[in-house]
């Protein structure tokens, strides 16, 4: 195998040297490689910079989908450089492909980015601090637990609703030590109401990958659902998840302190159901609802 130093000029009509990228490049080994990234947390754009040289063709690959791709005839451009946002925090596999075709050779670097979660505990403009929060961690854990995670306050609560009993359950933060009431579990996608004194943004990390499938056979009555899915939809596509004409859908307004309502097939309130969003069924029948990709 040979050693050779690429050299790759751009030159305008008068023969001005616009650019030149010099690369020294041993036959048989891979071209560079590399990229950075900004700071990764959820619906934020992530910068992802390309410092790779001298590739004809290059694309971006998260989890195994090509999301972008250009070609560079001569091997000279500025870096192909890719802005993306993750609606879902969870740990994404990212990889930039180069590749030369004078050379025919080809080159990856993989990174495994855990995209980090910003939960927003708000309060509406009469300063009600009622939050529904779709829980989003791949592990079990108590109410104590979570409390802390969500760096609740002195005086704050979190609540949980039992669909056997239909009861609600609840834990109170009486101090920095202690806390009272029911230290119930809670499980990957669970829906729970925090209510809070004062707004704050919480950011959590992530050490585990996500399972964002739900699949669940549900019967007739309530239930809390949390959307795991990327995508939003409409309060009129929720057949898309397994609901049917004459069930019910609910989402709570907090800013404007309501509750929103859909009858399925028939008539209310159409609203979007983002990625995190809590929701409230009354089913008419017994139904198997999928959510997440």
């Amino acid at each position: 195998m040979g050693y050779y130093q690429f050299r790759s000029i751009a030159m305008d009509k008068t023969g001005n040297v616009e650019n030149k990228t010099t690369v020294d490049l041993e036959l048989g080994k891979p071209i560079p490689c590399y990229f950075t990234y900004s700071y990764p947390v959820n619906k934020q754009p992530i910068l992802f910079t390309d410092v790779s040289a001298i590739s004809t063709y290059t694309k971006w690959i998260i989890n195994g989908v090509t999301v972008a791709e250009q070609t560079f005839p001569n091997g000279l451009h500025p870096p192909f450089n890719l802005t993306y946002t993750f609606n879902i925090s969870n740990i994404y596999n990212i990889t930039l492909w180069v590749y030369n075709e004078t050379f025919d050779v080809s080159n990856t670097y993989t990174v495994n980015l855990p995209v980090k979660r910003n939960l927003t505990l708000d309060l509406s403009p009469n300063h009600i601090g009622i939050n529904y929060i779709a829980y989003h961690l791949n592990t079990t854990i108590n109410a104590s637990t979570l409390m802390d995670i969500l760096d609740l306050h002195k005086g704050e609560w979190i609540h949980k609703f039992n669909e056997t009993t239909y009861k609600w359950m609840s834990l109170w933060k009486y101090n920095d030590t202690v806390k009272l009431g029911d230290n119930f579990k809670i499980y990957p996608w669970d829906v729970v109401v925090a209510v809070v004194s004062n707004n704050r943004t919480v950011t959590i990390d992530i050490t585990e990958k996500v399972n964002t499938t739900q699949t669940k056979t549900l019967q007739r009555g309530y239930h809390y659902f949390s959307w795991s899915n990327s995508t939003p939809i409409l309060s009129c596509e929720v057949t898309k998840i397994g609901l049917q004409e004459g069930d019910w859908v609910f989402k709570y307004d907090l800013q404007n302190e309501t509750w929103l309502s859909y009858n399925v097939g028939l008539s209310g309130d159409i609203f979007e159901i983002k990625s995190y969003d809590c929701i409230v069924v009354n089913l008419a029948d017994e139904r198997n609802i999928t959510i997440g990709e």
